[in-house]
């Protein structure tokens, strides 16, 4: 099959890439910046949104099998790939996000209710969803929701983007800031289970994928607490624990804020029993395990980086 990944050259696309069966699929990929030098692999350097033209001579040339689009946030990038490939595929991986369900204290499923809100991010892939569900006719669409995820030179933290912060900070300052009142779990899943799940996806024949929808989260749930005791080990500090107001944080900074609210502070109790039906059950990785690796790896570039100052002072004026 001819396979594109749009994004192919992010850490999602690479690990796709590198477990990909190449004798079976003919691998094209689009990248922005990143070019690989492969005979087996057609690597094509260009932004994928400003190049409508090429991209579509490409389609029409190659009448792609599968398409994976790792770079798709909104109802206009959906429609123009609805447009672009509707008349070849077999199958079209749009790449959503557990952060689209509302907060909840029970087992989030499929089937849960949805976010209302003006996030750009939880907003547009609501609305991409929305119009493959509602829009689209006989387009071989599946919706993955995926929840957050780690690999080698991406460690999951409260705020986003900026974890060596965090993790200098606890280094340097032995402390850690967490929220007060909030006792959530999170699910987090390792950048190459996700990977083999969308080749699984990728190769099996089963009907039941197309024009359906799927958490794609491990099995264990972790809290945040969890999550930074293993970080300060590893990093061999004993720490103090500081707490902060969320209200009060809502104050400071609208959008630290809203990712707290809508993102990381949310209930991650989802059920991953749709997928495991129709593909074969992920032995998923084990992250108190491959994040020590991770930190040890990168602990020169965590101790080197630029603290996020607004960041932290945001947070001295939160506690509580």
């Amino acid at each position: 099959m001819k396979i594109l990944i749009i994004g192919g050259g992010g850490n999602i696309g690479q690990q796709i890439i590198s477990n990909i069966n190449l004798k079976e699929h003919y691998v094209f990929s689009i990248n922005k910046k990143k070019v690989f030098k492969s005979k087996k692999i057609k690597y094509l350097r260009l932004d994928y949104y400003k190049n409508h033209n090429k991209v579509k001579k490409l389609a029409d040339k190659y009448q792609f099998d599968i398409v994976v689009n790792l770079i798709c946030f909104n109802k206009s990038q959906v429609l123009r790939d609805y447009r672009l490939y509707k008349k070849y595929l077999s199958k079209y991986l749009f790449i959503s996000s557990t952060s689209v369900y509302k907060r909840s204290k029970y087992l989030i499923n499929e089937e849960s209710k949805m976010e209302k809100t003006e996030n750009k991010y939880i907003k547009g892939k609501l609305e991409a969803e929305k119009f493959l569900i509602n829009k689209t006719v006989g387009f071989p669409y599946v919706i993955l929701r995926v929840c957050q995820i780690y690999g080698r030179n991406n460690i999951p933290s409260l705020f986003k983007k900026r974890t060596f912060t965090i993790l200098k900070d606890i280094y340097l300052n032995k402390r850690i800031y967490l929220p007060k009142g909030y006792s959530n779990k999170w699910k987090i899943i390792f950048v190459n289970d996700l990977a083999k799940i969308i080749i699984q996806i990728i190769d099996n024949k089963n009907k039941k994928l197309i024009n359906n929808y799927f958490n794609i989260v491990p099995d264990k749930s972790l809290s945040w607490r969890k999550i930074y005791k293993i970080y300060c080990l590893q990093l061999g500090k004993k720490i103090k624990k500081k707490y902060f107001s969320l209200n009060k944080i809502k104050n400071l900074d609208k959008n630290i804020y809203e990712h707290l609210n809508l993102d990381t502070l949310k209930s991650a109790n989802f059920s991953n029993k749709k997928i495991f039906q129709i593909i074969k059950k992920t032995k998923f990785s084990n992250f108190e395990r491959d994040i020590k690796y991770i930190i040890k790896k990168n602990k020169n570039k965590i101790l080197a980086t630029s603290y996020d100052q607004k960041l932290l002072k945001i947070l001295s004026k939160s506690l509580v």
